[in-house]
């Protein structure tokens, strides 16, 4: 299997000049050696560079070298054009101020795992200088952690983790995803908008190789002349292009018409360069001429009366976009993407909004200061509460959303008796974060009653469904009934012993299960007839899983504490949008949104109970199909994102001053 590795040289020639020439020098020594599986491919960026870069290695036939006609200084650009001749099966990147010393060991090892794993992206550990050296020094995780590893796209949208002088990339995989942007708004960020286009469409797999040494990322990289467009702009603008409008002015999918492209580059980048350099990145009207020139395509239309409506009222609402900081933890990508992304997918073309999301122990406040709302998804750590601080001093709104009730986990759930608990670090920090945002958002009663006493205002919305994320796949006509659960690990047994007894009874059931663990209920049925899959971090991927297994019957236990009566009706929204009917446990959120017999079955919690009512569904599916077309059109009518746009949007509205 053949490597190429690909080698960026642009930037200030007084800066770089030093690194560049000791990296090709070390390059040349590394390459004395017979290495058959290597290739280094030169990308240099404009004819200056021949004055000053020791090119006397290039007779080396594992060496090419590629000048640009003209500058561009834009790396991604540079990539693409030296993937025009590239030969081997993967691809990896090095630029001035990367070490060259010990990469071999680690681009074989990386080989080795994408050959045996079949993997079209594979990188090392998680870089500190990768994802956050531009903005700050801060935590990230490492293998120590026990942090399942990789890179889901729940983390991506939160930071750039994925290290570039660390990782390898299939070449057919990169040009089938289009290359890199070309976008001159994202000469800094191209790395990371690539890495969010990937996650969307591949695992990108993580090897466990210590992070390597690299002075400078693209971040801080020293550029000759570069988009003042800061950081807080581009995660904006990269939050709003996952689904790849950004990059429509990018290579060509077949990298045909290269040349065209690298010419008429330069004279776009120096338009670019002369509109944006004329403002700053913090000033009003640059941000508002990012909105009408990016975020708004030209063609744009709302083809449904109902949107229009709210298009036009929500036009009235935000006059000038508003920009959304969203901070959370490493387990809220899922929360994010139910309580706020969906809205902000339907009106990212509306000119309303921006949002932006980040790890809350990786933000600082700089990273806040030009926020108009800041939106603290479930926070519970010590620089959480330093940054609801600085938001409370600059007067910067601040919402706080909590959909679980931790006043009483702790109490209730042995297993958390230790973690939220008055005096604990997590309940004193959520405590301090909640009794100090301006608006508290929440979605269950029980749960807005224990809130009251310390929040200054709570608004209180439903759940909602985007059932596009929900591919509806042929059910499969194999005699076969599919049941299981969909869900965290549960204390309580009795609903899965059920679905052994039932299995027990029916050969003709399999069991579809993806939680934390795989309940010990199910560990001495046959292995033949039980898929478990563990918890991905990723929610788009999740809804896709669940869709692709055609899963019939799926069961939804929750006990009688208030802390699980505090909870959300989300897995009645998801059972349904995955087209599997609902057998659910009679306490709330569930009796307000299921009626028994008619778009599900509310059952007592005891084997019997379980039992009966999975086996009534498993021997009638006309009884079942009944049930699905009525909870599907319950859904459509009550929780579809689109019906709750407008309310979500007063939401908004109310926590920048006002009562909800």
């Amino acid at each position: 299997m053949r490597l190429s590795v690909i080698v960026i040289i642009t930037g200030d020639l007084i800066e770089i000049e030093r690194h560049a020439a000791i990296l090709l020098n070390g390059i040349a020594l590394y390459n004395s050696f017979e290495k058959n599986f290597i290739e280094f491919i030169f990308v240099i960026d404009g004819p200056h560079w021949k004055k000053v870069l020791p090119l006397n290695i290039a007779d080396k036939q594992s060496l090419k070298f590629i000048f640009l006609p003209d500058e561009c200084q834009h790396p991604g650009v540079l990539i693409n054009r030296a993937i025009m001749c590239a030969t081997g099966e993967f691809i990896s990147f090095l630029w001035p101020g990367c070490d060259i010393e010990g990469r071999e060991e680690s681009w074989l090892r990386l080989l080795d795992f994408a050959k045996n794993k079949n993997s079209s992206f594979v990188a090392g550990w998680r870089s500190q200088t990768e994802s956050r050296k531009f903005y700050t020094q801060t935590w990230l995780p490492s293998p120590e952690d026990n942090i399942p590893p990789g890179f889901p796209l729940g983390w991506l949208q939160m930071l750039s983790l994925i290290p570039m002088n660390n990782c390898l990339v299939g070449r057919k995989f990169f040009k089938k995803l289009g290359g890199f942007s070309s976008s001159f708004l994202l000469q800094r960020y191209f790395w990371w908008e690539f890495c969010l286009r990937a996650a969307r469409k591949i695992l990108i797999n993580q090897v466990d190789i210590p992070a390597l040494e690299c002075r400078w990322s693209w971040y801080n990289y020293p550029f000759r002349y570069f988009s003042p467009l800061n950081g807080d702009l581009a995660a904006r603008l990269l939050n709003q292009t996952l689904e790849v409008r950004s990059i429509q002015d990018s290579c060509s999918v077949t990298f045909d018409g290269m040349s065209s492209l690298l010419s008429n580059l330069h004279e776009e980048t120096a338009k670019r360069l002369e509109r944006y350099l004329q403002l700053t990145c913090e000033n009003t009207s640059l941000y508002d001429k990012y909105i009408k020139e990016i975020n708004v395509p030209k063609n744009f239309n709302i083809n449904s009366e109902y949107l229009n409506q709210i298009y036009r009222k929500a036009k009235t609402m935000f006059p000038r976009p508003l920009r959304i900081t969203i901070i959370g933890g490493l387990n809220e990508p899922a929360h994010n993407q139910l309580c706020f992304f969906n809205y902000f997918e339907i009106v990212k073309d509306w000119g309303i909004l921006t949002w932006r999301t980040i790890l809350d122990t990786a933000c600082n406040s700089a990273d806040l200061i030009n926020s108009d709302l800041v939106i603290f998804s479930r926070v519970k750590s010590d620089n959480g509460c330093r940054l609801m601080d600085f938001c409370n001093q600059q007067k910067i709104p601040t919402i706080y959303m909590i959909d679980d009730n931790w006043f009483w986990v702790g109490k209730e759930w042995p297993d958390y008796s230790n973690i939220f608990a008055p005096g604990l670090p997590f309940f004193e920090n959520f405590l301090y974060c909640l009794k100090r945002a301006d608006l508290v958002l929440t979605y269950n009663p029980l749960l807005a009653e224990d809130i009251k006493p310390y929040a200054k205002r709570i608004c209180r919305l439903d759940t909602n469904i985007k059932l596009s994320l929900f591919p509806r796949n042929t059910r499969r006509n194999d005699g076969v009934t599919r049941a299981g659960y969909v869900g965290s690990y549960r204390q309580d047994n009795i609903a899965f012993e059920a679905l052994a007894e039932v299995m027990r009874k029916r050969e003709k059931v399999f069991l579809f299960v993806m939680s934390n663990r795989l309940p010990e209920s199910f560990s001495s049925l046959p292995k033949s007839r039980v898929e478990f899959h563990p918890y991905v971090f990723n929610y788009e991927e999740y809804a896709k899983i669940v869709c692709e297994k055609s899963v019939d019957i799926l069961v939804a236990p929750l006990g009688y504490t208030r802390f699980e009566r505090s909870k959300c009706p989300n897995k009645y929204l998801e059972i349904t949008a995955a087209g599997a009917v609902g057998v659910y446990s009679d306490v709330e959120p569930y009796l307000s949104c299921v009626r028994d017999g008619y778009n599900g079955l509310i059952v007592k919690n005891n084997i019997e109970s379980w039992s009966s009512a999975i086996l009534k569904l498993v021997d009638d599916c006309d009884f079942r199909r009944q049930l699905l077309e009525n909870a599907e059109k319950d859904i459509r009518e009550r929780f579809t994102t689109e019906r709750m746009l407008l309310p979500f949007l007063k939401m908004l509205k109310d926590a920048l001053g006002g009562s909800c």
